[in-house]
């Protein structure tokens, strides 16, 4: 499955669970590892989601944005299939 795929449904399942989920469109002006999902869980935490195309790593870049942002207490990770995801909502208690 295309990365593009597993974060459309990666978002869809996202807002189902009542996420506010936003893509970030990369450019020269961006933060260097940002996330490619980020967004508002339902309590109103923030969270940093990267996508990946099964068997595909995170750059050291995407593994100090993501440790970066769980020092400012936000939730950070990133999957590969929606059974990642479903596992990481579990662990993050949003599970339904």
């Amino acid at each position: 499955m295309l990365e593009r795929d597993m974060a459309r449904r990666g978002r869809e399942y996202l807002e189902s669970l009542g996420f506010l989920v936003f893509k970030y469109h990369g450019s020269i002006y961006g933060v260097t590892g940002f996330s490619d999902q980020f967004g508002v869980c339902p309590d109103g935490r923030a969270f940093f989601l990267e996508v990946k195309n099964t068997g595909k790593k995170l750059s050291p870049a995407q593994v100090i944005f993501l440790e970066e942002a769980r020092e400012h207490n936000a939730l950070a990770d990133w999957y590969d299939s929606l059974e990642k995801l479903k596992n990481l909502m579990v662990i993050w208690k949003y599970d339904k």
